[in-house]
């Protein structure tokens, strides 16, 4: 294990990246009190090599150790919040991505399985966890923490090994290509909380209020990003409801809005503009789950086709579809499981069930498709 604090010992780092094409990444960050993640550690291996680097002394730029991680295939479990921090710093993400979580999904693994979960299942090794809620920004770092965080790229390439095996086995590589995808795309990492809205509960989800509540939360986004702040440290969630519940639209009416007072005036000027601004223009209805005109007989019947195609493949029923496009599918709208793979293994079977040409029945107290 080899600890990098010194900008020269990271130029050497980078020399012995380029000699590989695969390396496994990890990072330990916080973030509790910022908008934006704060790198603390990052764990790369490297050849079996696992370096350690310490981004926190002021004399190391990591700028041109991630432009050298994003021209190798990176082994990563669970890559979002990394890749946040790559694309935060340099403004790209790699594009080569292994992500063991997102293979593990379609391996019969389970949905968002634990990194020590796998490493207890392929490498039969069981981690001492007790580290992850450490202070990873306090220095020096304990021997303890150090060999939790190495702990985090020792196996990967191990796990990487045997997931490959089983997606080439299974032929499931474009399972995950579309997850994949999105997680290298640097579109993943840009923008505003413009879906932060539907997070967020209103006591009636009128149109008016849904469209109010969209335009604040890119509102909150936006200063909290400037504040570097978490976005509830700014505004709370229960505030941006009440505000779009109310639809103030003068100082009175935003004075009977659940803790207001704690933002600033200059604040209460922006929000009364910004409603009057909502108001004051056609609100284009929101989309709603049309349940009208699906057989609901029907509908239970697809869901326990899904079910059964799941438990088949042994993966989870979210890797292929959910409720809300069954019904769609009855609706005759465009759904996702209609091509590709989805469609090999569950769309086909779907249009089978609807047009008599399958069937589910009991045999020996047990469920088939027939």
């Amino acid at each position: 294990m080899h600890l990098i604090q010194a900008q020269a010992d990271l130029i050497n780092l980078i020399k012995q990246i380029s000699t590989t094409d695969i390396i496994a990444l990890d990072t330990e960050f916080m973030r509790e009190k910022t908008y934006y993640p704060v790198l603390c550690l990052v764990q790369i291996n490297v050849g079996g090599q696992i370096y350690l680097v310490d981004p926190l002394p002021e004399s190391l730029d990591l700028t041109k150790f991630w432009q050298a991680v994003c021209t190798k295939v990176v082994i990563l479990h669970s890559a979002r919040q990394d890749f946040e921090i790559i694309h935060n710093t340099i403004g790209q993400v790699p594009t080569k991505l292994f992500d063991t979580q997102v293979a593990a999904s379609v391996c019969g693994f389970g949905d968002n399985v634990a990194y020590e979960n796998i490493v207890k299942k392929i490498c039969k090794v069981e981690l001492d966890k007790s580290m992850c809620i450490s202070d990873w920004s306090k220095r020096p770092l304990s021997d303890e923490q150090l060999e939790y965080a190495a702990n985090d790229v020792i196996h990967l390439p191990e796990i990487y090994n045997k997931l490959q095996e089983q997606l080439n086995k299974q032929n499931r590589h474009e399972w995950i290509a579309e997850q994949l995808e999105e997680l290298t795309n640097n579109n993943t990492y840009e923008g505003n909380d413009a879906q932060g809205h539907k997070r967020i509960k209103l006591r009636k989800r009128t149109d008016k209020a849904v469209a109010i509540l969209q335009a604040l939360c890119i509102w909150r986004d936006g200063h909290a990003r400037d504040k570097n702040i978490p976005r509830r440290w700014f505004a709370a969630d229960e505030t941006l409801s009440d505000i779009a519940t109310k639809a103030p639209t003068n100082e009175d009416a935003l004075k009977k809005v659940t803790r207001i007072k704690k933002l600033d005036k200059k604040y209460h000027i922006e929000i009364i503009e910004l409603v009057n601004n909502i108001i004051s223009k056609p609100i284009p209805p929101q989309p709603k789950r049309n349940t009208n005109g699906v057989n609901q007989p029907l509908l239970d019947a697809l869901k326990l086709l899904l079910k059964l195609k799941a438990n088949e493949l042994n993966i989870s029923t979210k890797t292929i579809t959910d409720s809300k496009e069954l019904e769609e599918f009855l609706q005759n709208k465009p759904v996702s499981f209609s091509n590709g793979f989805r469609d090999k293994i569950f769309g086909q079977y779907a249009q089978q069930l609807l047009d008599g040409k399958i069937v589910i029945k009991v045999n020996k107290n047990k469920l088939e498709i027939c």
